[in-house]
C-alpha cells in the first residue's frame, strides 16, 4: 500500500481517525492513525511539506496514535519494562515482533498510550487490515478521487464492497484564527513606546522553532519552543526564549518585543515573519508605532542561528 492509501474509522464517539500505512519504502513497518481535524491539519501539512524547515514542523505537529513494528532493541525503557510485566515474548526469529505504540500530540513527546487508545487500537486494527485486503483485490480503488476524498470505513462487519464504499470529502480549508489585538496593559509602557523613534534601516526578523530535546516538567515531557529575534545585516541575536509548548506564544512574542523595542530605544523600521498568524497580530500594532511587517518565505539569520544551536546541541 502507499503512504496516501487513506481511509476513515470512526470511533465510538464519532471521531474520525485517518489510517495510513506505512512501509512501501521499505524503511518502518506500521500504521498511523491520525486524530480527528488536528490529525487532518497535519496530514495537510505533510502533504504541503516543501523543506526542511517545514518537515520539523510536521513532526512536532503530529496528532495521533502510531503503531511501529520493528525490534525489541528499538523499543523505549518504558515500552520494554510494560512488555516484561506482560510476559510478551514472540516466537524465536520472528522479524519486526515488537510494536512500539505511542500517542503523539502537538508540541509534546511521544508517550505510550493510554487504555482507552489501546482499545479503540484494537477495533481499528483488524478493520484497516480488511480494508487493506479490499484494496488488494482493487488497486485503483482510489482512481479519480480528490486529493482529500477518502472513504469511511466501518469498524464492524461487513466490509462494504468497492461498489459500495462510502467516499466523503473531508475538509481541510484552513481556520481562521481569531482576530487578535497587541494591547500593552501598562500606560506608562504604551507612552514610552510612542516616543520611541523609528531607527531607519534597522530591520528584525522574528520566528520560534521546536528544540528536538523533550523538557520534564510536571506531567508529560514537552519540547519547547525557541522564540528568536534577530537583526539582519548583523546577524546578532537580540532576544531568545524558551517557551512552553502550553503558553499562548504570541503574547509571550509580544512581551519579548516591547521589552527589547524600550533597552534599544528605539522602533525598527521593517520585521520580517514567516508565519502569517504572527503577521496578523504584529502588522496593526507595529503600524501605529511607524513600523511595517513584511511576510517572508526565508529569515536568514533565525535559519543560521537554529542551525548552529542544532550543532551546540549534536542534532545538525
Amino acid at each position: 500500500m502507499s503512504d496516501s492509501d487513506i481511509a476513515v474509522f470512526a470511533d465510538a464517539s464519532g471521531q474520525p481517525w485517518f489510517a495510513s500505512v506505512l512501509g512501501a519504502a521499505g524503511q518502518v513497518y506500521g500504521l498511523v492513525l491520525y486524530r480527528g481535524g488536528g490529525g487532518l491539519g497535519t496530514l495537510k501539512q505533510a502533504m504541503n511539506a516543501e523543506g526542511p524547515a517545514d518537515w520539523e514542523e510536521v513532526r512536532f505537529a503530529q496528532d495521533g496514535l502510531t503503531v511501529w513494528f520493528g525490534g525489541k532493541s528499538e523499543l523505549s525503557k518504558v515500552e520494554r519494562d510494560r512488555y516484561a510485566a506482560m510476559g510478551y515474548q514472540p516466537a524465536r526469529g520472528a522479524r519486526l515482533a515488537w510494536p512500539s505504540i505511542l500517542d503523539h500530540r502537538p508540541g509534546l513527546v511521544p508517550w505510550p498510550p493510554e487504555a482507552d487508545d489501546v482499545a479503540w487500537l484494537a477495533e481499528a486494527l483488524p478493520a484497516v487490515m480488511r480494508f487493506a485486503e479490499l484494496l488488494r483485490a482493487h488497486p485503483g480503488l482510489a482512481d479519480g478521487r480528490g486529493q482529500f476524498e477518502f472513504p469511511l470505513i466501518p469498524t464492524k462487519d461487513p466490509l462494504p464492497t468497492a461498489a459500495n464504499l462510502e467516499w466523503r470529502l473531508w475538509d481541510v480549508a484552513s481556520k481562521e484564527p481569531a482576530p487578535r489585538t497587541v494591547r500593552v496593559n501598562d500606560p506608562g509602557i504604551e507612552t514610552r513606546l510612542r516616543a520611541l523613534p523609528v531607527s531607519a534601516g534597522v530591520n528584525w526578523e522574528i520566528d520560534w522553532f521546536y528544540l528536538p530535546e523533550g523538557v520534564v516538567d510536571r506531567g508529560r515531557p514537552y519540547y519547547p519552543r525557541c522564540f528568536q529575534v534577530f537583526e539582519t545585516r548583523s546577524g546578532l541575536c537580540l532576544a531568545m526564549e524558551l517557551i512552553n509548548s502550553t503558553d499562548d506564544i504570541i503574547d509571550r512574542a509580544v512581551n519579548q518585543l516591547v521589552g527589547l523595542m524600550l533597552r534599544s530605544g528605539g522602533i525598527p523600521q521593517r520585521v520580517q515573519v514567516r508565519r502569517p498568524e504572527l503577521q496578523a497580530v504584529l502588522q496593526p500594532w507595529l503600524a501605529g508605532l511607524g513600523s511595517r511587517v513584511k511576510l517572508t518565505d526565508r529569515l536568514k539569520s533565525v535559519e543560521e542561528g537554529r542551525r548552529s544551536m542544532m550543532q551546540f546541541m549534536g542534532r545538525a
